[in-house]
């Protein structure tokens, strides 16, 4: 066999060839797999020049196919401020203000994964909270439940919600002992900020898709079924 650009042996691949379920070889040539089976078999194939690795023994599986994806959320929320699994409020708003810091007056800044239960005191987060770091930019930040928004002031005003505000349907501003509103909004009450936010344009959310497809293909991921 002519052609072949590199040969991978001394591996477990699990082929799902029931013939041949595992073997220890293979064969590339170009973006396919060629050939399979044994290092002597497959090894003797090549000619000295072509290019081999030894895998001491690694596993291979083939491409992973995810069932249900979220494609553009996925894609996007891997631009926002990541808040997942951050231990404190303070280290939130850290991450906040560093984004903040390198973006320009007015821009908003997005960002997903917070969970007060996390934090010592398990207590909700304020819109004060974000504007002692970032008083220039609207903020916007989804709780990991995806059930709460952590807004700012500038949010809350450019939403028009101010202390008087009504509940929307199926929503909750919450507010203080005062009847103050927090910064924090419930359910449908989240859209009244989140609907202000600009869409990508379809350059942008193709560049943020090429940058997430770039990292499921670095988690084996080589296809899936995108649900919207």
């Amino acid at each position: 066999m002519t052609g072949i650009d590199l040969v991978l042996h001394n591996g477990n691949f699990i082929t799902q060839d029931v013939y041949k379920p595992r073997v220890t070889a293979i064969a590339i040539a170009g973006e396919r797999i060629v050939a399979y089976g044994s290092d002597a078999d497959v090894l003797a194939l090549i000619k000295p020049i072509t290019p081999r690795e030894n895998l001491y023994g690694l596993t291979v599986i083939p491409g992973l196919t995810d069932a249900h994806l979220h494609w553009k959320l996925t894609a996007q929320s891997l631009q926002q401020v990541n808040l997942f699994d951050v231990p404190s409020k303070a280290e939130a708003l850290r991450r906040v203000a560093e984004r903040a810091a390198h973006a320009p007056p007015g821009e908003w800044i997005v960002g997903y994964g917070w969970a007060q239960d996390l934090w010592d005191d398990y207590a909700f987060p304020t819109a004060a909270d974000l504007d002692a770091v970032a008083p220039n930019h609207p903020i916007y930040l989804k709780s990991r439940s995806i059930h709460a928004g952590w807004v700012n002031s500038h949010a809350l005003a450019l939403a028009g919600i101010d202390d008087s505000h009504a509940d929307p349907d199926g929503g909750q501003i919450m507010r203080d002992a005062a009847g103050r509103a927090t910064g924090i909004l419930f359910e449908t009450a989240m859209r009244l900020v989140g609907n202000l936010i600009p869409e990508a344009t379809l350059d942008q959310l193709a560049d943020q898709m090429k940058a997430a497809q770039s990292l499921a293909l670095a988690a084996g991921l080589t296809g899936f079924h995108d649900f919207d």
